[in-house]
């Protein structure tokens, strides 16, 4: 969508810009920062979705995603 494409172009020229290959060959770092933009955000959104999934299919079956007591590393224990 038309909305979405100005953070993405914000966050790819960052990234581009962060790429040692700014000056040498530009056509590579904009590939290179299109490829990491890509792969990091299909990643981290299939996790998200997936998390998410995971809770809502727990709530409704009435079963904890995590067993009580669990630690989640980062995030301590669960509330």
């Amino acid at each position: 969508g038309g909305s979405s494409a100005v953070p993405r172009r914000r966050v790819i020229k960052r990234l581009q810009a962060s790429l040692p290959f700014g000056e040498t060959r530009p056509k590579l770092n904009r590939t290179l920062a299109i490829l990491l933009f890509s792969v990091f955000g299909n990643t981290f959104c299939t996790l998200a979705l997936i998390a998410a999934g995971v809770w809502v299919a727990g709530l409704f079956a009435g079963v904890p995603a995590l067993p009580p007591g669990a630690r989640v590393p980062f995030f301590g224990p669960p509330a």
